[in-house]
């Protein structure tokens, strides 16, 4: 995904305005009694049915609109299960604070359970080096080895008979040791990112790939994975395909992928449009991690700087982007996670810098995908208990995502 020469302006986002009626004067009664001919009132009468009707139709709009509303949202375009999309109604119409309030409830109120953790069932690449010559196995990290914990494996499809990626487990959270955290970490050198806009995230169509895995890509593509929140839930930009869907913020956590399809995790220091040497930024709130650290005030989440207030104590899925010193990146998703805990677990991989992406069980995917003949492309998921199928984004999707190629 070549970078054009120029950027172009950012798309409008259509407005809806609802109108509301409001009735007029109090209708009110001359009294005494009735005129011959059982007419009431004189003017009165009809003034009344007149109001009456009009009511009625007023009532009857805007229910005929909000369901006319819900339905085109639970039939747009795109992967989504029902759920979700009639969540993103909600939030769309004014209801993200009932929606922030509930899912800090179920969320908060469900905490793990301090018994020793399962290790979770890695899709691992049986590979076997030749003889004398030793697989490149990166070093253990943040983990004591027992089940496998901190020690790397291949996983996914081979890059000429050698692994590219690879996946391990960790316990980022001391005070609940059942809770784990797969990490999948990339090499740099051998794989290349591009950012896939959806049929809904951002707002606009016409863009390239057609919101999943491009034709042109899948006889090298290894994985894809989820971007960060709904535009509507954070102030961040979006930008590919040498076009603008919504202005880059300053200030904010960002993954930026150069043309060579690298990729640097760093507060956004530009302007609204991205420069030269960018091919494309995808942001989402703040940083989580600084300089192999995660950030003072991820528990406290003051100025709602993750989230809606709360939502960093949640325990639920969580999905996080890092990259280390040599570019390395590094993707982490794990059940029942905090975020103080997802960024532990990011620091532990070996992150420098790190940042937030999805939450919650029906958005965190990671799907890796194998050559599989004439038939196309076989998929597994990075951790089973993913909700969403493992072939999600090869056929379109109303979010966005990454996609990791082989260079």
């Amino acid at each position: 995904m070549g970078m054009p020469g120029r950027w172009g302006q950012p798309d409008g986002a259509s407005a809806l305005r609802v109108a509301s009626a409001r009735p007029g004067a109090r209708v009110g009664s001359h009294g005494g009694p009735p005129p011959r001919g059982g007419r009431r009132g004189g003017r009165v009468g009809p003034w009344l049915r007149l109001g009456m009707l009009l009511a009625v139709v007023v009532v009857v709009a805007v229910e005929v609109t909000t369901g006319v509303s819900v339905v085109r949202a639970l039939t747009a375009s795109g992967s989504a299960g029902w759920q979700t999309r009639l969540v993103d109604w909600v939030r769309d119409h004014g209801g993200g604070s009932v929606v922030d309030r509930v899912e800090a409830w179920w969320y908060s109120g469900q905490p793990p359970g301090d018994g020793p953790p399962v290790p979770p069932a890695l899709p691992v690449t049986h590979v076997r080096s030749r003889a004398g010559v030793p697989l490149p196995v990166p070093r253990r990290v943040g983990g004591s080895g027992a089940g496998g914990a901190g020690v790397w494996v291949p996983v996914g499809r081979l890059d000429r008979g050698r692994p590219v990626l690879w996946a391990t487990w960790l316990t980022p959270d001391a005070a609940h040791r059942s809770v784990t955290a797969v990490v999948a970490r990339v090499d740099p050198r051998r794989v290349a990112a591009r950012l896939v806009a959806g049929t809904r995230e951002p707002d606009g169509s016409g863009w390239p790939e057609g919101a999943q895995v491009p034709a042109a890509d899948r006889d090298r593509v290894l994985a894809a994975f989820n971007a960060g929140f709904r535009f509507h839930d954070t102030p961040g930009g979006f930008a590919a395909d040498g076009r603008v869907g919504l202005p880059l913020a300053p200030g904010l956590a960002s993954a930026v992928i150069g043309p060579d399809g690298s990729v640097t995790v760093r507060r956004w220091d530009g302007g609204p449009a991205p420069g030269p040497g960018v091919a494309a930024v995808r942001q989402n709130l703040d940083l989580i991690v600084e300089n192999f650290r995660p950030v003072a005030g991820l528990a406290a989440n003051a100025y709602g700087r993750w989230g809606s207030a709360s939502s960093q104590l949640e325990y639920t899925w969580r999905s996080g982007l890092g990259v280390g010193a040599d570019g390395t990146l590094f993707y982490v998703a794990g059940r029942d996670l905090t975020l103080p805990s997802l960024a532990g677990a990011l620091v532990d991989a070996g992150a420098r810098t790190g940042m937030e992406l999805d939450i919650h069980p029906t958005t965190v995917t990671f799907n890796l995908f194998f050559p599989d003949g004439p038939a196309g492309l076989r998929a597994a998921k990075l951790v089973p208990q993913m909700a969403r199928p493992a072939t999600r984004y090869l056929s379109p999707d109303q979010r966005d995502f990454f996609e990791l190629v082989l260079r």
